[in-house]
């Protein structure tokens, strides 16, 4: 009867020592809760950032096309520009 006793305390000791254990985690488990909002806070920036970026790149790609076709344009009207005065002189010479 003494060997079963001592069994069962040592059963009842095991079972509060596992009690405790968990009422620890839970405790634990409850003052780190912020950091899963903040790490789905910074995986949903990190996201927000990178479609950012992309429309960013988008962007910077229509200015640059733009600033092509500018340009161009540019040159364009230069050239038009010095075929103007010779047939402004060749009107003036005409007119004598």
């Amino acid at each position: 009867m003494d060997m079963l006793e001592k069994e069962l305390e040592e059963l009842k000791g095991f079972i509060a020592d596992l009690k405790n254990d968990r009422a620890a985690q839970k405790e634990k488990e409850k003052r780190e809760a912020w950091t899963r909002h903040t790490s789905l806070s910074l995986v949903l920036l990190a996201v927000l950032a990178a479609v950012a970026t992309q429309w960013g790149g988008k962007f910077s790609s229509r200015v640059l096309v733009n600033l092509n076709d500018s340009t161009f344009q540019q040159s364009q009207a230069s050239d038009q520009m010095e075929l103007l005065p010779g047939k402004v002189d060749q009107s003036r010479t005409f007119t004598k």
